[in-house]
């Protein structure tokens, strides 16, 4: 089983400097960390200040001594205003660490120096012990499906303005073809675009009918179609083919399951959103 989780550490506003650590703990059926994900961007975008984030990982987690220095999130070279609203979909780096079953890993993020510190949002996906296809490695994109499926099932679309946890469906599960090869969760701003406003954060998924405890305990997951602040009066978002991006889930469903998408937004948003959850199935 695959298992996501992620923290929230602060980035510093001085170039290339610690801010202030968070903490992702292992479960206890943890044995392989597979790869790392990081998300986010600016909240406040500056002129002239680029977001380059990557961050330093410590503790009995990793199965090193040595410190890890990875590239995390949608790096973007200093502009001048006004600017669009940037994507800040997760980007994912492949990782091979030894998981102990309630190890830490401690999660240092730095940036290029900014009047305003961005958000990052970093996660690692784990494993009690199984692997991915080694080309999703060698190509840096573990956001695939885990197989062809027979078809894709999704639930209503669920506008979320607030920070507070908002569950989007249940999805239910198609009797024929019980076997889910991998769940997204899409997100778009639905509403009039606000300047200076971020869109960011995770989804929790739930099922009623695993044949395992595949979300026991909690998984946080990036959701797909994260953006950056905009400055100005450009705030329009930049087209992206969302449907391509995949939580590669793969597991067996009980007759008459439904799986549920909660969402978890970072920051509040003005405007209207939509949210949809997909499950491919086989």
């Amino acid at each position: 089983m695959l298992y996501s989780d992620f923290a929230q550490p602060t980035v510093s506003t001085s170039a290339d400097t610690a801010g202030t650590t968070a903490n992702i703990t292992y479960n206890g059926a943890a044995k392989k960390a597979l790869f790392v994900w990081g998300a986010g961007g600016s909240q406040t975008l500056t002129a002239a200040q680029a977001i380059k984030m990557y961050a330093l990982f410590t503790g009995d987690g990793i199965g090193s001594g040595v410190v890890p220095n990875i590239p995390i999130g949608q790096w973007r070279g200093a502009g001048l205003a006004p600017q669009g609203a940037n994507s800040a979909d997760p980007t994912a780096f492949p990782i091979f660490w030894d998981a102990p079953a309630i190890g830490t890993v401690t999660i240092d993020v730095r940036n290029a120096a900014s009047a305003t510190a961005p958000l990052a949002q970093v996660g690692i996906v784990y494993s009690d012990g199984e692997t991915l296809p080694i080309d999703w490695a060698l190509n840096g994109d573990p956001w695939n499906l885990r197989g062809i499926p027979k078809l894709a099932v999704t639930a209503t679309p669920v506008s979320i303005t607030t920070t507070t946890e908002t569950q989007v469906g249940p999805i239910t599960v198609p009797p024929q073809f019980p076997n889910c090869l991998a769940l997204t969760t899409l997100g778009e701003s639905n509403g009039v675009k606000v300047t200076a406003e971020e869109f960011f954060g995770v989804v929790r998924y739930t099922n009623t009918g695993a044949s395992v405890k595949q979300f026991d305990p909690a998984q946080r997951w990036p959701f797909f179609g994260q953006l950056s602040a905009g400055l100005g009066a450009i705030i329009d978002s930049p087209g992206i083919a969302l449907p391509s991006f995949w939580h590669p889930l793969m597991f067996g469903n009980t007759q008459n399951a439904s799986i549920g998408a909660l969402v978890t937004l970072r920051t509040a948003v003005t405007n209207a959103t939509s949210f949809q959850p997909f499950a491919a199935f086989r």
